[in-house]
């Protein structure tokens, strides 16, 4: 009964997906691929190869992205706490609809 047991719990083990065992950690693109704990200067020097990269203020640490040609189109915003991405909002549409997905620690 136990060779059984044992040979039961053997299968069920070996045919999960190898991604059950995995923890990934949430990503958003933005221009590229963001992860929350990321370093701003990591960030901010990627993201400004093909985007207007800019600080909202001059208190804080929240940035915007946006179109190079046409700076007043924003693509999203970010926000870093102690020179770590902590927030990241990606908006979707380019005009006057409100879609974002944002992520966020």
């Amino acid at each position: 009964m136990k060779v059984f047991a044992l040979s039961v719990l053997l299968l069920v083990f070996i045919s999960l997906p190898l991604d059950a065992f995995t923890q990934t950690t949430p990503s958003i693109n933005i221009g590229i691929d963001l992860q929350l704990g990321m370093a701003r200067d990591t960030v901010v020097a990627k993201l400004a190869a093909n985007y207007k990269v800019e600080k909202l203020r001059e208190e804080g640490d929240d940035w915007f992205v946006a179109n190079k040609s046409t700076p007043e189109v924003w693509i999203g915003t970010l926000g870093f706490h102690n020179g770590k991405l902590t927030y990241a909002s990606r908006l979707w549409t380019e005009g006057g609809e409100n879609s974002y997905t944002s992520l966020d620690s």
